[in-house]
């Protein structure tokens, strides 16, 4: 039976894909067989529940005094297999697992901010040198990892990423109300759902829609969902002039609960990210049943698994000729439909915890 730590520093009130993938591994590995208990570690201290960070965070005031505080502080790494899901380890932690999920913050800079590539800087190599064991998302990261950072590829895992199960709906839903409430329709949208930064390429979904619509005089509208990013000023004012024009609806952060209605209702996904170490979203909208087109970039082709439309996101002509397809062609959809939720039930939260206790096993 193993004693473990897990780090929970992204967990929040808004999950995106790390904050998600720390909350699955914080149940799953509670509920493990192998696994004795967990301890969760953040800020530089120690709590035994992880779910009051899903809501704003308690407000906690310390009345203990600060040698017993570093006391108990360094105690709690003591015995346990330690699991950084977030790229960056503590210097006291013992057999420590850390989760790289991509290297955006090397090959895109100008897309973080300044503090992320500086903490980086400072920590990202000391924690690689330190980990008994590095895991990926996809394989397609692991490899590259294992060039970029001249590391041995016994030294790193892949374990992919997975999708909750209510995203899976065998029937058409009836949202009707939660889909007024976004000015919404089933059926009568594509959807984009990507934090909004420059990364996730949304401006060229904006402009490839945008084209097909003019071309085709449909009524159909491209939903954005996801929460604010950084350097998200000229992608901000394209969507918004899009929005003007009746092409664009901007949903901002969805709640988890809202998300399987607002992905099943939609008649075509899109993810031209540039960049990704796994791509949840298109496997959730393929999970939910809606045909999907994604970027031929980095990781998307080998997660996709031949269920998704590949594009490049770069010609614009081509993204639209896509867009074209993936809402006219009836044979095309049926079948991405059929291999999209075969591909999707593949990845699940099980699965992933199962194969992250088997890298445990290994330290």
């Amino acid at each position: 039976m193993m004693q473990i730590a897990l780090a929970i520093d992204a967990l929040s009130n808004q999950l995106t894909g790390i904050g998600r993938y720390a909350w699955h591994l914080s149940q799953g590995l509670a509920m493990h067989p192998t696994v004795e208990s967990v301890r969760y570690y953040r800020d530089r201290r120690w709590f035994d529940d992880a779910s009051p960070f899903l809501t704003e965070g308690p407000a906690r005031r310390n009345r203990v005094p600060r040698f017993l505080r570093r006391l108990a502080h360094a105690r709690g790494f003591r015995g346990r297999i330690f699991h950084a899901p977030n790229y960056l380890l503590p210097l006291e932690a013992e057999r420590p697992i850390v989760t790289v999920h991509d290297l955006s913050v090397f090959h895109y800079p100008q897309f973080h901010p300044a503090a992320r590539v500086q903490a980086f800087e400072r920590n990202f190599w000391r924690s690689l040198a330190a980990a008994s064991h590095i895991i990926t998302d996809s394989e397609w990261i692991r490899r590259e990892l294992g060039t970029f950072a001249q590391i041995p590829l016994d030294r790193i895992t892949a374990v992919p990423l997975g999708v909750e199960p209510a995203f899976f709906r065998d029937s058409q839903p009836q949202d009707g109300a939660l889909l007024a409430r976004y000015g919404l329709a089933p059926e009568q949208y594509a959807l984009c759902v990507a934090t909004l930064e420059p990364r996730k390429s949304l401006e060229k979904a904006v402009a490839a829609f945008e084209d097909y619509a003019e071309r085709h005089a449909t009524g159909l509208k491209l939903a954005i969902a996801g929460a604010d990013g950084w350097q998200d000023g000229p992608l901000r004012a394209q969507l918004e002039g899009a929005q003007r024009r009746g092409r664009v609806v901007l949903l901002g952060f969805i709640e988890d609960r809202y998300l399987p209605a607002i992905y099943a209702n939609a008649r075509l996904f899109l993810f031209p990210s540039v960049y990704e170490g796994f791509g949840l979203p298109p496997v959730e909208a393929m999970a939910a049943g809606v045909p999907t087109i994604v970027s031929n970039r980095s990781c998307l082709p080998e997660v996709m698994q031949g269920a998704a439309m590949l594009i490049e996101p770069d010609d614009m002509r081509a993204f639209s000729d896509a867009i074209a397809r993936g809402l006219e062609d009836d044979s095309w959809r049926a079948s991405s439909i059929e291999k999209g939720k075969r591909v999707a039930r593949g990845y699940t939260w099980r699965r992933c915890v199962d194969e992250t206790v088997n890298v445990y096993r290994k330290v």
